[in-house]
């Protein structure tokens, strides 16, 4: 009995030491398919990151929606929006947002946009922030194109104040580089009333355009635009913003009182040409 017993426990240690490498392998599947705490889910290991919505006002009045980051800075979405408008030089663009006082505010662009925004809605207004000084030496057309477009709402808005001659010069220009040379087939005897180019538009001036803009023939829309530049540079309000300052004045008499005053002062906003020129 006893010999039978040591004979059947040698062959179960013989039958284990020739298959140690099926057993190892038992053993690491065990290991492969047992849970493991300490290892995290993917889903719960990585953040996403949130965003916020944005909507932006173009120059030409249409509107730029999406998403960014919530801790970006305002340089990225200025990127973002020069990235959709293909806008290369865009040192002379910003964004602007109104506060609670309806002022207008420049985003900064080195600060996070959550910062500068509070809790109001992330909107904002595409705008030139820096005329240059010559614009002939623009060198991108649709550079050109939008901060003709600006000045043209300076000058509906009042903040370009220009005389009739001016007004007439201006936008007949304007017309020329929309529509392209007079015809008469085409274009008829009305065709400027859609246009804008005065707070106080007159027929009048719609008629003196519509005569300088029948002298153009020829004249390309890119030379348009080169030609009211030009003439809108010289003007004494270009590249001149208004901000309005508030001052709160005492007044001691029998009774004291607080009168606040409303003051404005004019920022010039001309670009740098070391700041156009990229450095």
């Amino acid at each position: 009995m006893q010999e039978s017993a040591s004979d059947s426990k040698m062959a179960k240690q013989d039958q284990n030491s020739k298959y140690p490498d099926e057993n190892r392998e038992t053993d690491d599947m065990s290991e492969k398919t047992s849970p493991n705490k300490n290892l995290k889910s993917p889903q719960k290991g990585s953040k996403r990151l949130k965003t916020a919505p944005f909507k932006i006002t173009l120059l030409d009045t249409s509107e730029f929606e999406g998403e960014i980051e919530k801790h970006s800075k305002g340089q990225s979405l200025t990127d973002m929006v020069c990235e959709h408008l293909n806008l290369l030089e865009k040192d002379y663009y910003g964004l602007t947002f109104a506060d609670t006082d309806t002022q207008k505010n420049w985003l900064d662009p080195s600060k996070e946009i959550k910062k500068q925004m509070h809790n109001s809605p992330w909107h904002f207004a595409f705008s030139v922030k820096f005329y240059p000084p010559d614009p002939s030496q623009l060198t991108e057309d649709i550079t050109r194109y939008y901060l003709c477009l600006q000045l043209r709402d300076d000058m509906l808005s009042g903040r370009l104040p220009c005389s009739f001659v001016t007004h007439a010069l201006l936008g007949s220009y304007s017309v020329q580089a929309e529509l392209g040379d007079y015809d008469q087939d085409d274009h008829g005897s009305d065709y400027v009333s859609d246009f804008r180019f005065a707070p106080n538009q007159t027929r009048e001036l719609e008629e003196r355009v519509m005569e300088l803009h029948h002298n153009y023939k020829g004249m390309t829309p890119a030379e348009a635009e080169i030609n009211f530049l030009e003439n809108a540079k010289k003007l004494s309000m270009y590249g001149v913003d208004l901000h309005q300052l508030r001052l709160a004045v005492t007044h001691f008499n029998l009774i004291s009182r607080m009168i606040t005053v409303d003051l404005f002062y004019n920022v010039c906003l001309f670009a740098v040409p070391l700041l156009a020129a990229g450095f």
